[in-house]
Formats: C-alpha cells, structure tokens, sequence
C-alpha cells in the first residue's frame, strides 16, 4: 500500500523566490522610511563662496523673522477679468548660525518696510490663475528670496513661511 510519492522539486523553488521577494520589500520600505525621515530636518542653501555648493541649515537654525502680518493684497485680475483678495502672514526664514545674522537681522528689521514693499510687488503682480498652479507657493518662495537676498546683498534668508492664507473672489 504504499504510494509513489515524487519528490517535489517546484516547492524550494518557489519558496526561494517568495524569500527574495520579501527581502526585497522589507528592504525597500526600509529605504523609504529613512528617506522620510531625514525630509524636512535642514534646509538647502547656496553656499556664499561656492554658489555651485550647497549646504544643509539645521531646522534648529532657521529663525523667523515676521514681515507681513494678516495685510490683505488685491491681486491682478485673471484671464476673465475677475478680481480676488489674498490675505497672508508671511515669515522670512533666517540663519541664525550665518556670520552676518546679528548684522543682518537688525537691518532687516530696521528696513521692513523696504522688506514688504519687494513682496507686496511680486504678490500683486500674481492673479488667482497662478495661485491655482501646483508649484506656485515653491515659485513664489524662490521668487521672494532672490529678491530680498539681492535687495540685501546677502544669501541669510533661507526660507519664506506663508500662514494664515486665505483667497475671496472680489465680487
């Protein structure tokens, strides 16, 4: 009563490959989770010797500075001709390990009004059409710092925060 019974060469096979399988995704979630989790911890910034070089400022570092409170912006009309309201609160980022920070800081805050005067041209120059981009507020950002840091002659700021951000159509 015995049965033949083969042995059956197909299960290592396939055993191995669910191995690998499973080794390759462990070790690509590993991946991603690491690259998670070192976004958002510094910020990018041209080196002032090299401009081709960039260094990572410390989130830690980042100090900042209010510019424009709640003001409300009238913005350029759109293609349609129809109006809107912008209001925002817009914050500079600073380094505050940068050599020139104390300099720097009290210059910006003593010419704040020069500060605001550069964002207020470049925001009243956008229409609704352009805020509805999908990369605008990363635009709008490097816009706002190239400017300021060229008016200031300085690569200090490093960032631009938008808070309390809010669009009405002017009826």
């Amino acid at each position: 009563m015995e049965e033949n019974q083969k042995p059956n060469k197909l299960g290592p096979v396939i055993m191995g490959v669910i191995i690998l399988l499973l080794v390759v995704v462990i070790g690509t979630q590993f991946y991603l989770i690491m690259q998670m989790s070192n976004t958002g911890t510094g910020k990018v910034v041209e080196d002032s010797k090299d401009k081709g070089k960039k260094a990572l400022i410390a989130i830690e570092d980042v100090e900042p500075v209010s510019v424009v409170e709640k003001k409300v912006y009238t913005l350029a009309p759109d293609s349609i001709g129809q109006q809107y309201r912008l209001r925002v609160t817009i914050h500079l980022g600073v380094n505050s390990k940068s050599s020139e920070y104390k300099e720097k800081a009290i210059l910006i805050e003593e010419k704040k009004p020069i500060v605001g005067d550069i964002i207020d041209t470049v925001i009243r120059g956008k229409n609704y059409e352009n805020y509805q981009q999908p990369n605008f507020w990363t635009d709008l950002k490097k816009e706002l710092l190239e400017k300021i840091n060229e008016k200031f002659d300085t690569d200090i700021m490093v960032d631009v925060f938008f808070e309390d951000v809010y669009i009405e159509l002017i009826s």
